[in-house]
């Protein structure tokens, strides 16, 4: 599959934001930015990792759009019930003088779109959850496990995410485009309380294009004087790399999509966009949670048994993962397991994530009744982890 030539040009100074080791909340990885530049200012809020593994959003600031930045200690915080896993993947929209951000919230059983506005990006007011109709089962929303395309469960018909808000009222009202696997199309007459028209306005097309098996949104749609430009990416099968594609919209029928590429326009290449700390495999936990103990094994693939974030990245997520699941330092897995062999670490590791899902799986009717501080407490617990 070909891509658009030389539409972008990488900077010389890629990755401008890494993870800085000497901040704990951010010391894992770094990622996902949404960015605004207005008087002469690039303003980026971002995704951290850290040693506890919880999302949350960073704050950096730069003249050039190259060299950032950041403050010292997270901007935005999860402290909700409906957000207490991570807060992640920001979109960054001002009408007036209020910023208005979307971003993903994680309760730990899904991800829903939720919205926070600010006057200065620094001081914020949440406003939880915002699609007030949306039903992802009822929109068609499907999940990936182990490949195939699967029905979102009905417990999770609040799953959604990607929202990028248009930058001015349409009709007196405000807009956006949201969504993974398809795209909708929300309004909102305050612009924090949003209806849904469950009528996608994208979804994947049917044949050899790079979109073909799942689009997902981008970043807020830019007026041009062609249309409203809106960027999203597709991917062409269950493995394909996410590939950058675009559409125009009508300026006021906002359904009418005036022209879709047919090309993706930009593409992961560099090894900074395809090696790094990334998902273990496609489906993540929901895979891992229906594999066999000789299935787990035979995806740990034999290695040294040494964290090297750099050049074995995969390496080092497992001793990661198995820090969490035992409660031991990596460096004390290193020493432990440094004669003994990568088949026993993988062996150990496989009886960990099945133990794991069993805990779940056992007391599942009991955390239903429970309140959501007992749940956490009872997780941290299962994990070895002091709260």
């Amino acid at each position: 599959m070909k891509t658009t030539k030389d539409l972008f040009k990488r900077s010389k100074h890629n990755p401008i934001l890494e993870a800085d080791p000497n901040h704990k909340w951010e010391s894992i990885k770094v990622y996902n930015p949404g960015v605004i530049y207005e008087r002469g200012i690039y303003r980026m809020l971002y995704n951290a990792v850290g040693d506890d593994w919880t999302i949350r959003l960073g704050y950096a600031t730069s003249a050039d759009g190259l060299s950032f930045k950041r403050l010292n200690n997270p901007i935005f915080e999860p402290r909700e019930s409906y957000d207490w896993k991570g807060v992640m993947d920001p979109r960054i929209t001002r009408i007036g003088s209020t910023y208005y951000v979307t971003y993903s919230a994680d309760d730990g059983t899904m991800r829903s779109l939720a919205l926070a506005t600010s006057k200065d990006l620094k001081t914020w007011e949440k406003h939880g959850r915002i699609l007030k109709n949306w039903d992802a089962v009822k929109a068609g929303v499907f999940r990936i496990v182990d490949g195939k395309k699967l029905p979102e469960r009905p417990e999770r018909k609040g799953r959604s995410k990607a929202g990028g808000i248009f930058p001015e009222k349409i009709n007196d009202k405000f807009w956006m485009i949201f969504g993974n696997t398809k795209l909708w199309l929300a309004n909102s007459n305050d612009g924090i309380n949003w209806i849904v028209d469950f009528t996608p306005l994208l979804n994947p097309r049917q044949g050899k294009y790079f979109d073909s098996f799942t689009v997902q949104g981008g970043p807020p749609p830019i007026k041009t004087d062609n249309g409203w430009l809106v960027l999203y990416h597709g991917r062409s099968d269950k493995n394909g790399d996410y590939r950058l594609g675009f559409l125009l919209l009508d300026f006021i029928n906002l359904k009418k999509i005036i022209f879709r590429s047919s090309k993706p326009i930009f593409e992961p290449k560099e090894s900074y966009e395809i090696s790094g700390i990334v998902d273990l495999l496609p489906g993540g936990f929901d895979r891992m949670r229906l594999m066999s103990k000789s299935q787990l094994g035979a995806f740990i693939k034999d290695e040294k048994i040494k964290e090297d974030k750099k050049n074995k990245p995969g390496i080092s997520n497992l001793l990661l993962l198995y820090s969490v699941l035992t409660g031991k330092f990596i460096k004390e897995t290193e020493e432990l397991y440094k004669d003994k062999g990568y088949a026993e670490f993988k062996d150990k590791l496989a009886d960990g994530i099945i133990g794991l899902f069993n805990a779940v799986r056992k007391h599942k009717r009991l955390y239903l009744k429970k309140t959501e501080e007992a749940i956490l407490l009872d997780t941290a617990r299962m994990l070895g982890i002091k709260i």
